[in-house]
């Protein structure tokens, strides 16, 4: 569990370090992934976030089999590409 905390930090740094080079100017920019915007896309990222640090201090106690794979697949429904205005 130790690698998987190490890796998450490395992980979350280099993010922090992209992020704190954007200014508001860069959040509705689009991105790679269509169609979300730098905004959507970084909530989206968030979320996950989250849900992982929730799950590395829990050290693995949390949702297991079936459920733990429903809840990384579900997404909310204003990042479906059916629910997005416009």
């Amino acid at each position: 569990m130790d690698a998987a905390r190490t890796a998450f930090r490395d992980e979350c740094e280099r993010l922090g370090a992209i992020l704190r080079r954007l200014d508001d100017g860069h959040l509705d920019l689009p991105t790679p992934c269509p169609p979300w915007m730098v905004r959507e896309l970084l909530a989206h990222v968030r979320a996950g976030v989250g849900r992982l640090a929730d799950m590395l201090a829990r050290s693995g106690a949390g949702p297991r089999g079936g459920r733990r794979r429903r809840l990384l697949r579900r997404q909310p429904s204003s990042f479906r590409p059916s629910t997005r205005p416009g």
